[in-house]
């Protein structure tokens, strides 16, 4: 069970646009891509996060490929941003 997250929900207002529309956040400090990958997997399938923000992956950019390999059904629209001492490029 994913202890170490955070979630929030927030009500956004878009310019322009009477509708208001909650915005679902979840985060989670992987401590290692193969420490944390299940717990994200849960994280996923219970908490249908409109955004997942995931710490310390340690990846390297050539291993980046195993976010599309572990988790294919993560279907919200995505923007990878990252920050890592692993890629400075980022």
């Amino acid at each position: 069970m994913a202890t170490n997250n955070t979630q929030n929900s927030r009500t956004i207002k878009i310019p322009g646009n009477n509708e208001t529309q909650k915005l679902k956040l979840v985060s989670y400090n992987m401590h290692g891509f193969y420490q944390g990958f299940s717990v994200v997997d849960e994280l996923i399938k219970t908490r249908s996060p409109d955004v997942l923000l995931l710490q310390e992956d340690w990846l390297t950019p050539a291993n980046l490929y195993v976010f599309d390999k572990y988790f294919a059904n993560f279907s919200p629209s995505v923007v990878l941003l990252c920050l890592s001492v692993l890629n400075p490029a980022c």
